[in-house]
């Protein structure tokens, strides 16, 4: 999954669960990093949102006697542009 689209799903969330707390959130976004009002929260919460997103690993299992995974590279595929990493 790009950075783009990981923080296109993270600015939707986070709108989503400001609008719930009944917060008045603004996201102004520069290249890397948020700014304005509300800059430590959304750089915190941002941070904290790659992190769960890099802890994420699916281990594959493989069968005796095979060498590799039992998986089709297109599911490998699928599951990688999640977000998700597939340890071998």
């Amino acid at each position: 999954m790009s950075i783009e689209k990981m923080r296109e799903e993270f600015e939707a969330w986070i709108r989503a669960e400001v609008e719930r707390d009944e917060r008045v959130v603004r996201i102004v976004r520069e290249k890397n990093h948020y700014s304005g009002r509300d800059k430590h929260f959304l750089n915190t919460s941002w941070a904290a949102w790659q992190a769960s997103r890099a802890a994420l690993v699916i281990e594959l299992p493989q069968e005796d006697g095979m060498d590799g995974h039992l998986w089709a590279p297109d599911v490998i595929a699928a599951i990688e542009a999640a977000g998700v990493k597939v340890k071998p």
